[in-house]
């Protein structure tokens, strides 16, 4: 008896020893795309710690929305940026995703700029122009949207040229080898500081028409697996929103680590940019549906993809209710 008691506590410490072990440790991996009201997201640590597991986030480097969806979807990505109309498009496709909305990101700060010199006020002035897009980029979303709501059709109405990301529209517009280019910020800034003009008229009517929230994703798989390590994920983004409200500079500085710009522009730009995390599924809805009428999609589906809005990650970071972080709001 004396030895069979040995025994099994020898196995069950041994198995005590060896199990947590395995548990308390995982590896979330993280997609990033380079934008300065995404900064909070692309300051994630190296690793966190949540529900008693020692977490690491692994990182990899994204171009646009789109790609990041797709590696979401796939199940290459845990969890990463995208844009709401890019889900939309692909919710209204499939029918079916399997990920879910975990935090809001912001609405970004896409903008119109016009090479040097150019005369073009309105939408209609830029029919028959040479526009640069980065292709299933969100730009690239809410350009049609707006054209759309001008009477205007991207494929038909003017010359399309894509491109791999910013830097190289900005390269492309300075030499003159196009009209107008689609970005955001701080890369319309750089285009502003090499000689582009902002084409204010657009841009009001861009960001009536088609301002769309961002939102984190997760693959829903990943969220049932580890829900510590998403947890870790939102916790951490919701610290650096919080310590970027307070310090712009530490804001700007994170996205710099990355990327390159204007620090003194980018700076002043960020000081009046509100912390971006809520999800306003009544926004979602009324952006679908934008999509749907000026057929940048073939379906409205907003009701059916605000299924995929999961508010329990970003309650438990911030402390807020799902209403207050924008479950039935109205508005933007």
């Amino acid at each position: 008896m004396t030895y069979f008691k040995t025994v099994v506590l020898g196995t069950a410490l041994a198995l005590a020893s060896f199990g947590p072990t395995l548990a308390e440790e995982s590896t979330v991996r993280v997609a990033q795309v380079p934008a300065l009201t995404w900064a909070a997201w692309m300051g994630l640590p190296d690793q966190a710690t949540s529900g008693g597991k020692d977490i690491k986030f692994e990182m990899s480097g994204f171009r646009s929305s789109g790609d990041v969806l797709l590696a979401v979807q796939t199940g290459q990505i845990d969890i990463g940026p995208t844009a709401f109309n890019v889900l939309a498009s692909a919710y209204a496709t499939t029918n079916a995703l399997p990920l879910r909305m975990v935090a809001g990101l912001g609405d970004g700060t896409t903008a119109v700029v016009l090479k040097p010199g150019s005369d073009v006020k309105t939408f209609e002035d830029l029919r028959n122009k040479r526009v640069g897009l980065v292709r299933g980029s969100n730009e690239y979303f809410k350009f049609q949207i707006a054209l759309a709501s001008a009477g205007l059709d991207l494929h038909k109405d003017m010359e399309l040229t894509t491109l791999s990301g910013p830097p190289d529209q900005i390269l492309a517009l300075q030499r003159g080898d196009l009209d107008a280019i689609v970005t955001y910020a701080p890369f319309s800034t750089m285009a502003v500081n090499v000689g582009g003009i902002l084409a204010d008229e657009i841009n009001e009517v861009l960001v009536r028409e088609a301002g769309v929230p961002s939102v984190i994703i997760a693959n829903a798989d990943f969220l049932a697996r580890d829900p510590e390590g998403a947890q870790a994920a939102i916790d951490a983004y919701v610290a650096n929103w919080r310590a970027y409200e307070a310090d712009p500079e530490l804001w700007v500085d994170t996205y710099l680590k990355t990327a390159s710009g204007d620090r003194d522009l980018m700076i002043e730009a960020v000081k009046d940019m509100p912390i971006q995390w809520e999800m306003k599924d009544r926004a979602m809805v009324r952006v679908a549906g934008n999509l749907a009428a000026f057929k940048v999609i073939p379906a409205d589906t907003g009701e059916a993809l605000t299924e995929l809005i999961e508010y329990s990650f970003l309650e438990k970071a911030t402390g807020l209710s799902a209403e207050e972080l924008g479950k039935g709001v109205e508005g933007k």
